[in-house]
């Protein structure tokens, strides 16, 4: 196999307190743009409360600073891999854990610089177990 002019991000982080099996809600939504300072992925609703929301953005170019994003829940960015010419695009992730009723959810990552750029945002179900926030993250760039 060869590549060429493939320029790979990666932002990973680590949660616990997932559900024993069939992790994935199945609920997910995805945004891109030719160009623009701010984009949001698409509202996502859980399917019951205290899941776990990750929301991720990629762009073709510097931030022109580190991005934003307001996450209504308890959680924020975990990572972000800026710009490096020839090698890789930006990308940033964030997470939310919401509590209480499941409500739907659409923040927007905003950066300064007008880019290309894409966002995407996906939900994953808690433990079964009662009450209580289990989640802890552990972020790697």
């Amino acid at each position: 196999y060869t590549a060429t002019n493939i320029y790979a991000s990666i932002c990973v982080a680590a949660f616990s307190g997932t559900a024993a099996s069939s992790v994935y809600d199945g609920v997910e939504n995805g945004a891109s743009s030719a160009g623009a300072t701010s984009l949001a992925a698409g509202s996502v609703t859980p399917s019951a409360a205290d899941h776990l929301i990750i929301y991720g953005t990629a762009a073709g170019g510097t931030w022109g600073m580190t991005p934003t994003i307001t996450v209504v829940d308890t959680g924020g960015i975990t990572n972000t891999v800026d710009y490096v010419s020839g090698d890789s695009y930006s990308v940033a992730m964030a997470y939310g854990i919401q509590s209480g009723g499941p409500t739907a959810r659409n923040p927007a990552w905003g950066w300064a610089s007008f880019r290309s750029c894409q966002a995407v945002a996906g939900v994953f179900k808690v433990a079964a177990a009662g009450g209580g926030n289990p989640w802890y993250h552990n972020a790697q760039q």
